[in-house]
């Protein structure tokens, strides 16, 4: 963790909006790394979860931006070096910055998420091969081939790299050298990221089946069949006593042996591996709720529904449960009563004119060190941080009715704006809105950035709009403290629909104004979010590569993200 003295560097700054990282990094240097997340699921248990605080308000810090950053790949944090795959490269990026290190080209797609351990980055292709590279270069160590693609990541133990294949094979390498140490084949394709804990190494496969082999040789342990034989896709959750698996609608405690302690059934998908912490497993399902069930028993011990589907699996810091929704909405939740505690929209659909825009976080968050990262499916991985200063008010467009136009004087009539903040996010309990200087009550939408009120229908007026001019102001706040306001008017006149009239005149005196011509200003559109279905996520099969499976065995139902 941080040294006390390094929170100085917490302090307000006045500088223009748009600010490089670069620049801000010599006059505010982050303090020296403390707590890394090294690996998928931040270990070869897969819990998903670090004791590390959880400290927001956050700030912006960078955005790395690739197209081929839209798959499902969480990156890994070491030091003040992100190792993040896209597409057929491997990138490492620099911490502070941004700013690309190195670059490796795989010769084909990397859906393996990476994993470092002892100066190397270890992944998987879809050319067969598992690479390790040097962290510092980017250089070469060794290679590895296999028939098939590699799309589990590399867990690193003591040494050893367990790797597995769609050719059914799960190896030890050593590390060091990339020499094998044992390799067997399995029952069936695994997608699902092993976890190796206590000695065993647990593999889940596409005939719905975990394998406990013994790490030391490879030796099948315990062989456990799920019922209904469906595939299973997710990484395995293991904890001290047990391991968890989620299905495509479903999740099962099993002992470490295999045999079956509790199981949930949902009546939607499970949007990947759950996060384990302090006795408690923490699961979203795409249709917007996430739950809290108790690990022993598997009762619920709170639920929290969301506007939106899940578009990520939830990770668990500290206290809290961050999970992010279609619409680019992140939220972190109290990890023991469900209840927000900070919110982050990362950016309203249809930011560009006329155009609507999904904004979905698609991996799960890695938490670093009091830096949060995020990576959307606009190709985008944005790293935040607690101790970044955040120059920049809050955002207020798409006023309605527009500034200084006509409307009629017909109820119900909706008034507001898009409030975003892109920085360290919007506090939507600062926002206010006042209608002729009286404040006035107004929704926001947090999937879309809207703040409405609609006049006749959420105000005591029933019939009629004043004809005249009206103001409206919008006030709003973000969470470092900076605050932006819009006041604009509007005048309206009985039957002033007439399409094609310009700007109304600007009257000498407020409330008498000359005879405007009439127009209808373009409603706000309400937010209708995208259709969604569930992801193929890291290391998961898309349809063409199901093509030969029957329909009871094909793991192209269960596409959802790790």
């Amino acid at each position: 963790m941080r040294a006390k003295e390094s929170l100085v560097a917490r302090r307000r700054v006045s500088t223009a909006p748009v600010v490089a990282a670069a620049a801000l990094a010599a006059a505010f240097a982050l303090p020296a790394y403390g707590a890394d997340w090294p690996a998928y699921r931040d270990g070869p248990h897969n819990l998903n979860y670090t004791p590390e605080a959880f400290t927001p308000p956050f700030s912006l810090v960078w955005r790395f931006t690739t197209e081929a950053a839209k798959k499902r790949v969480p990156p890994v944090v070491v030091g003040n070096r992100v190792f993040l795959a896209a597409g057929h490269m491997m990138y490492a990026l620099d911490g502070v910055t941004g700013a690309r290190v190195w670059q490796y080209a795989a010769g084909a797609e990397i859906l393996s998420p990476p994993a470092y351990a002892q100066g190397k980055v270890f992944f998987g292709a879809d050319n067969g091969k598992v690479i390790a590279l040097n962290a510092d270069s980017g250089a070469e160590a060794w290679t590895v081939s296999t028939s098939r693609y590699v799309r589990a990541a590399p867990v690193v133990v003591e040494g050893v790299v367990y790797a597995a294949a769609l050719d059914r094979r799960v190896m030890a390498i050593d590390a060091a050298t990339g020499a094998l140490r044992w390799t067997v084949r399995v029952t069936d394709e695994v997608w699902g990221t092993p976890a190796v804990r206590g000695g065993m190494v647990y593999v889940p496969t596409a005939d719905g089946q975990v394998l406990v082999l013994d790490a030391g040789d490879g030796r099948t342990r315990t062989q456990v069949t799920l019922p209904r034989r469906r595939a299973l896709l997710h990484a395995v959750v293991a904890s001290d006593d047990g391991m968890y698996i989620a299905g495509r609608a479903d999740l099962r405690a099993l002992g470490l042996r295999g045999a079956l302690r509790w199981e949930q059934s949902y009546d939607a998908f499970v949007a990947g591996a759950p996060a384990f912490a302090d006795g408690r497993l923490y699961v979203a399902l795409i249709n917007g709720r996430v739950q809290a069930l108790d690990a022993q028993k598997g009762t619920v011990l709170w639920s929290f529904d969301f506007k939106a589907p899940m578009s990520s699996p939830p990770t668990v810091a500290g206290g809290v449960v961050v999970v992010g929704a279609v619409g680019g909405t992140v939220y972190a939740l109290d990890a023991v009563t469900g209840k927000p505690r900070w919110r982050y929209l990362a950016r309203p659909p249809g930011l560009a004119a006329g155009v609507e825009a999904s904004f979905d976080l698609v991996a799960p968050a890695v938490y670093s060190d009091g830096s949060l990262y995020l990576m959307w499916n606009d190709g985008s991985l944005a790293r935040f941080d607690d101790a970044w200063p955040d120059p920049a008010p809050p955002t207020i467009r798409l006023l309605t009715p527009e500034p200084d136009r006509v409307t009629d004087t017909d109820l119900p009539k909706l008034i507001g704006a898009q409030v975003f903040d892109q920085e360290s996010g919007l506090d939507a309990s600062s926002l206010e809105m006042l209608f002729d200087d009286t404040k006035v009550e107004a929704d926001y939408d947090p999937y879309s950035g809207y703040f409405t009120h609609t006049i006749g229908k959420d105000s005591p007026l029933s019939r009629a709009l004043t004809p005249g001019w009206h103001t409206v102001k919008v006030s709003a706040r973000d969470q470092r403290g900076n605050s932006a306001s819009k006041l604009w008017r509007f005048v309206a006149t009985p039957g002033g629909e007439a399409e094609g009239a310009g700007p109304a005149e600007q009257p000498e005196q407020p409330g008498a104004p000359a005879e405007p011509p009439a127009v209808q200003p373009p409603a706000l559109p309400p937010y209708q979010p995208p259709t969604w279905a569930p992801p193929t996520g890291p290391g998961q099969p898309s349809g063409e590569e199901q093509q030969g499976r029957s329909e009871d065995e094909s793991p192209v139902e269960e596409e959802i993200t790790e």
